[in-house]
């Protein structure tokens, strides 16, 4: 039992009953997340409940309301006992051993020689402030930082930088720099091609996670543009392209996939060319037409309904 408690995967059973969690912030201590008080006597609006992630203990900052798990669960889930199926609940969202202390610890990740010297990888549970209000204000997950093998400069070339390494068949090949300061200008900037290994007008973001069996295929502008838009996205980092960076496309997607391609609202007609350009290959080719913004301002509900659209 004690096993169970200790790898029972809060964050996912609060996504499932749909309950907001916040992982860092003014009331969210080391190894807790914080929810707003679920407790009807409470008059908490923010995110006072504090949940351990170790030992899943809980405590109201507001109303000093404090439990076990199942006391919290009994209470989200709005029933008076959780016994009866305490056991199927815990078995049916577990962690694969994360909190256990025997567990091996993991290898640090190798820097790649292509990488800024001042380069370090991010850690989600000790951002700097400037990349977690970035990740907040855009409304991106934390998940993104290991997925994306995401770092930052402090210092160098590009102070207060966000650094996204660009792969190809698994290595570091070149990588992008984002201000995050909104300071500097340009606000992005690409690896040199003296440095990369791939020329920039080639580069071709997210490359790796095409595949054959892939439904459907987003062509978009930048990085946070394809991390909203998931696994299905590649960025051309900006609105021209190049012959080499379609022919990369065709060699890993099928014919049948259905290619979308949604650039920003004021690049209709580069949109329109690049739907024209495409090869031949390619059976179901649309265009996203957004009235403003970029794909980066859009919602959850909304980029569901684009992926749900078909050609």
């Amino acid at each position: 039992m004690k096993k169970l408690y200790k790898n029972f995967d809060i964050k996912a059973f609060l996504d499932d009953e749909g309950v907001e969690y916040w992982e860092h912030g003014k009331n969210v201590g080391k190894d807790y997340i914080g929810i707003q008080c679920v407790f009807p006597t409470c008059t908490d609006t923010s995110n006072h409940l504090g949940i351990n992630l170790k030992h899943k203990g809980f405590k109201c900052l507001a109303c000093e309301e404090t439990g076990s798990l199942s006391v919290l669960l009994k209470q989200i889930l709005h029933i008076k006992s959780i016994w009866y199926d305490f056991i199927p609940l815990l078995q049916k969202y577990q962690l694969d051993d994360y909190y256990i202390e025997d567990k091996p610890k993991k290898k640090k990740r190798k820097k790649s020689k292509i990488l800024p010297p001042e380069f370090e990888y991010l850690k989600k549970k000790k951002l700097p402030p400037l990349v977690y209000n970035m990740l907040r204000d855009r409304k991106l997950s934390l998940r993104i930082i290991k997925k994306y093998s995401l770092g930052w400069c402090q210092f160098g070339d590009y102070p207060l930088h966000l650094i996204a390494p660009i792969f190809y068949n698994d290595e570091i090949v070149s990588y992008m720099a984002m201000d995050l300061t909104g300071k500097t200008s340009p606000k992005y900037q690409i690896c040199p091609n003296d440095v990369s290994h791939i020329i920039k007008d080639d580069i071709l973001y997210g490359v790796d996670g095409l595949s054959k069996d892939m439904e459907q295929l987003f062509i978009c502008e930048g990085l946070v543009d394809k991390w909203k838009l998931g696994k299905e996205a590649i960025a051309f980092f900006g609105k021209r392209f190049t012959a080499n960076q379609l022919y990369s496309i065709t060699e890993r997607v099928s014919p049948k996939t259905i290619v979308k391609i949604i650039l920003d609202s004021d690049a209709k007609k580069e949109a329109d060319i690049l739907s024209l350009n495409l090869p031949a290959y390619f059976k179901n080719i649309f265009v996203v037409s957004l009235k403003k913004g970029d794909p980066a301002n859009l919602s959850k509900k909304e980029i569901s309904r684009i992926k749900e659209v078909e050609a």
